[in-house]
């Protein structure tokens, strides 16, 4: 009698998680957490606080409270769960490898990107030879990519996006397959690998607009990618369109004064500046700026680069005078900035002599 009370209870604590799963799934996160955390009080009374089953419990409010975006608080879950696991599944284990990789995803959207690269690592070391956790695996190595990439470890984040990507390809056309393309797109770019670079843009791009439509952020953002490859590739006029139809999209969802707007209305001014089109390249060039300006003030290091362009393009269109005062201006933020090149300084006293001349 004693051991069926004990299932009954078991079977509606499992019952209560699943419930807590589907609130979950339709973002009722405040019910969610309470069927799970009523399920966890069962699960305890009845199995004890080292069990498996309790370690699942706290995994699944982890990530709860990441999706409700407590990045903090989910640690604290993930981190118990990720000991209990530890101990009844050893150091290699499907699900030991999914709660390490959840607990670097959290601390990677804390912006602690030491923490969130151990874990990653971790999480790829609890995957071993399974091969039946590719998922985990192929997150690991994104993940690991981006924050390679932010590195500026080009050439690592590269090979990490890469065999991320080759254990994606047999999703086809998913969204998690689009982003890795689109970031080893963007770390090939930088590498020089342009046509490469190019057709993985497209692709992303293609698979981006068909699943979250032609609206969507993260098209703006391969809309965005694709035009600087573009660009490198000499295709000014294909790179135009696109960065008008991303400035378009990004003012719809960001409004006109975002800085991703200011960043494609930027390099739209650079790109028609590049074909001879001077006066539609310094309305964005001075656009761009006042939105920088408003956003950051007028010290921060993007104006600097903004009034270079913004004096070349004045100097070309023959206003000597208005283009020495933006020279100055750039000069002045880069000698301020001890850590910019000598080089870039160099080149605007260059631009400055030419102006006197």
């Amino acid at each position: 009698r004693i051991r069926l009370k004990a299932k009954c209870k078991l079977s509606i604590a499992n019952t209560k998680n699943n419930i807590g799963a589907l609130f979950m799934s339709i973002d009722r996160i405040d019910r969610a957490r309470l069927y799970y955390a009523e399920s966890l009080r069962i699960k305890t009374e009845i199995l004890g606080p080292d069990h498996i089953e309790i370690a699942r419990t706290l995994y699944n409010m982890g990530q709860l409270l990441s999706a409700s975006m407590q990045f903090k608080n989910s640690l604290r879950f993930f981190s118990e769960a990720l000991q209990i696991f530890k101990r009844n599944v050893g150091e290699s284990h499907g699900e030991l490898a999914s709660c390490l990789c959840s607990i670097g995803t959290a601390y990677d959207e804390m912006s602690e990107d030491e923490l969130a690269f151990s874990y990653f690592n971790q999480a790829l070391d609890a995957v071993g030879g399974q091969s039946n956790i590719n998922e985990v695996r192929a997150s690991s190595l994104h993940n690991i990519g981006i924050i390679l990439a932010k590195k500026n470890d080009i050439e690592n984040a590269s090979k990490a996006f890469r065999e991320a990507l080759e254990l994606k390809a047999s999703s086809h056309e998913s969204i998690d397959l689009s982003d890795t393309q689109y970031c080893l797109a963007n770390v090939l770019r930088l590498m020089g690998s342009i046509d490469e670079a190019i057709e993985l843009h497209q692709e992303a791009l293609y698979t981006r607009t068909k699943y979250l439509g032609p609206d969507h952020a993260d098209v703006a953002n391969s809309m965005f990618g694709l035009a600087q490859a573009l660009v490198e590739r000499n295709e000014h006029n294909d790179a135009i369109s696109l960065l008008d139809e991303c400035i378009e999209i990004q003012k719809m969802i960001h409004g006109e004064k975002s800085d991703s707007v200011a960043d494609a209305v930027f390099l739209l001014g650079v790109v028609l500046r590049d074909v001879g089109r001077l006066a539609e390249s310094l309305q964005r060039l001075k656009a761009a700026l006042e939105v920088k300006s408003s956003l950051f003030g007028n010290d921060h290091s993007e104006i600097a680069d903004i009034s270079f362009k913004i004096a070349i393009v004045l100097c070309e269109m023959g206003k000597y005078d208005e283009a020495k005062r933006y020279n100055l201006e750039s000069l002045r933020l880069q000698s301020a900035q001890v850590c910019k090149d000598d080089d870039e300084i160099a080149t605007t006293l260059l631009n400055l002599g030419i102006v006197e001349q």
